[in-house]
């Protein structure tokens, strides 16, 4: 499971050459200077990709270090207001890989999504994925920082819940254009302002499923209560829950050492 920091500069392509790679340097420098880029870059929890126009950050272990690192990088970029910058964050899963030159690089749903969030926001924006925010407010006291927008349409057809995270110093508080011009027939549906989930109901002891989170949180993180109690509401026996919530664990070694702590 990577968390994704998927970023761009805003019409990069009408301008010059050399304003885009002057525009590209400073922005890969800002990104660098990021308290919670080289906290994750030291520790290898972190995969950084440039993307021609942007760059792609994939953290692993630590699901609020795109929203940190997004809040971290607006603030360093109001002295460079010719750098028109939009964010989108999603968590979900991702595979890491070799390039043609074998270089590490990575490719999944989690990333393909991200850039999506980011396509539907404007200058300024922060734009997270519904199961981003749903994380955060578990995790840490981000709700006065999420404010729901409600759906949109992105590529091929495919629908995502969409929340803005600023607060009033980063970020950008307008209405993205995508989500004023949605269509007639695809209204914006906001749900409530987000809060923590309430308990779903489930067949499997919440013993159980505590004991389950605190086994996974030593290879994922705090992550952990998040994904067990969804993936409780899905599984019907332990084994199922085990082998649905051990797939969240990249390395084949910490997995079948979870796999270990099963009980039955």
């Amino acid at each position: 499971m990577g968390h994704v920091l998927f970023m761009d500069i805003v019409s990069y392509s009408s301008l010059p050459m050399c304003e885009q790679r002057k525009l590209v340097a400073v922005l890969s420098e800002a990104v660098r200077q990021t308290p919670t880029f080289a906290r994750a870059h030291q520790k290898q929890r972190l995969i950084s990709l440039p993307t021609g126009d942007g760059v792609a950050l994939v953290f692993f272990g630590d699901p609020e270090a795109p929203a940190r690192c997004a809040l971290e990088l607006s603030r360093k970029l109001r002295g460079h207001p010719e750098l028109k910058l939009r964010m989108g964050i999603h968590t979900g899963p991702v595979y890491r890989v070799a390039d043609i030159n074998a270089n590490q690089n990575v490719s999944g749903g989690g990333i393909n999504i991200a850039q999506r969030v980011m396509d539907c926001g404007d200058e300024g924006h922060i734009l997270v994925s519904e199961a981003v925010a749903d994380t955060l407010i578990q995790l840490g006291k981000w709700d006065k920082c999420l404010h729901d927008l409600g759906e949109a349409e992105v590529k091929h057809g495919f629908r995502v819940h969409l929340y803005n995270l600023h607060d009033g110093e980063c970020g950008n508080a307008e209405l993205p254009q995508k989500m004023k011009s949605a269509p007639s027939g695809a209204p914006v549906s906001p749900k409530p302002s987000p809060s923590a989930p309430a308990p779903s109901p489930s067949s499997l002891d919440p013993a159980l499923l505590d004991s389950v989170s605190k086994d996974l949180a030593s290879f994922i993180g705090p992550i952990a209560k998040v994904l067990v109690k969804r993936a409780a509401q899905r599984c019907g026996c332990v084994d199922e829950l085990y082998s649905t919530v051990a797939a969240e664990i990249d390395c084949e070694e910490d997995r079948a050492s979870f796999m270990a702590t099963k009980k039955r």
